[in-house]
């Protein structure tokens, strides 16, 4: 993908494209305008005149060609359609059929549970205006919901935060979301509450497994539950606490493997260590991991899986054991070609 996306606190969007260095500013979305107005609307320092502008929190690309926002506090979910002329204009997106996902929009809520977004091939998952259940939708007929999960998060001030799509082979992947008690207009969990992983099936929405993860409770430094993001082709579960370290869980059972310091001991321009909670995102190859300051002075990547793809570019980064089988296998490879193809017919082998 050439351009990258910008949801704004005025409901517009905005493009950048790479290629032309072009800055494009789009319209709203039809679908905002027709959102009905909140009874006690919240200060809104974009707001003039009689209209109240929607902000747009979350963007994902979905499947090939659909861009997806979260708009606060609305059941509503925008999607714009990717430009495929040739003769486009950098950055343009076609709405040519205005369309949206509609959770439920006549929903009223002002503590601050966003919608929160994850999607895998031509799937779309998010969870509930109210945030006590998950929802997936079909981007191959705009507007269709597939399913609806029980719900998940029981209790007053339990909701849920986060969505993450665990792969797995030839059947449908796992979604993972968090339960807990979250800060009232935030996604970092309470202290000294404990923190739990949902396991829903990605096909049907049904709860196939539910475990508290470990290290949470008294140590509870302010999770942010709206960073769960999945790695190592399904295996892992990443979450970022306010102070900039990052958790590493196993997917499975919500054991702790490992912790990330990266931003914890950056110093920046003015020698200071740097405290500034942390943004993480997971690249689509699912080898690469990327976290960064919230004011955009550190970036780091880490490297949670092997590569998708083997080649000699790619071969020093695999585990120790297949790069010892790549090698024996070359060997044999080469041992043939020295005996003239084994025996066979004198033809050449091609690794």
């Amino acid at each position: 993908r050439d351009a990258v996306f910008l949801g704004c606190a005025d409901g517009s969007l905005w493009s950048f494209d790479f290629p032309t260095g072009v800055l494009t500013r789009h319209e709203p979305h039809p679908a905002l305008a027709a959102l009905p107005r909140r009874r006690r609307p919240i200060r809104n320092p974009f707001a003039s005149g009689d209209r109240e502008p929607r902000s747009i929190r979350r963007l994902i690309f979905v499947g090939d060609g659909h861009l997806v926002g979260s708009v606060s506090n609305h059941g509503v979910l925008p999607v714009w359609g990717r430009a495929r002329e040739r003769d486009a204009a950098p950055g343009e997106l076609l709405d040519a059929s205005p369309s949206a996902f509609h959770d439920d929009p006549s929903f009223s809520k002002e503590d601050g549970a966003f919608i929160h977004l994850a999607s895998h091939g031509d799937f779309l998952y998010s969870t509930s205006i109210d945030a006590k259940g998950l929802r997936a939708w079909s981007c191959d007929s705009i507007g269709g919901r597939l399913w609806e999960s029980e719900r998940l998060a029981a209790g007053r001030g339990v909701h849920l935060a986060g969505i993450a799509v665990l792969p797995r082979r030839e059947v449908p992947p796992l979604i993972a979301t968090c339960v807990s008690s979250l800060i009232r207009g935030t996604s970092y969990a309470e202290p000294d509450t404990t923190l739990k992983i949902a396991l829903v099936d990605g096909d049907s929405g049904r709860e196939l497994r539910r475990y508290a993860v470990e290290g949470v409770g008294a140590t509870n430094r302010f999770i942010d539950c709206s960073s769960l993001t999945g790695g190592g082709g399904g295996t892992l579960l990443f979450l970022a606490h306010k102070d900039g370290s990052i958790w590493i869980h196993a997917a499975r059972n919500g054991a702790q493997v490992a912790a990330l310091h990266g931003h914890a001991t950056w110093s920046g321009t003015s020698g200071h260590h740097r405290v500034l909670p942390t943004c993480v995102a997971a690249g689509s190859d699912g080898e690469f991991f990327y976290s960064a300051t919230t004011d955009g002075k550190a970036v780091h990547r880490w490297t949670v899986g092997p590569p998708r793809v083997w080649s000699r570019d790619t071969h020093a980064r695999f585990p120790s054991a297949f790069k010892a089988t790549v090698r024996a296998l070359v060997t044999a490879v080469h041992a043939r070609e020295a005996r003239g193809g084994g025996g066979g017919g004198g033809g050449a082998s091609v690794l």
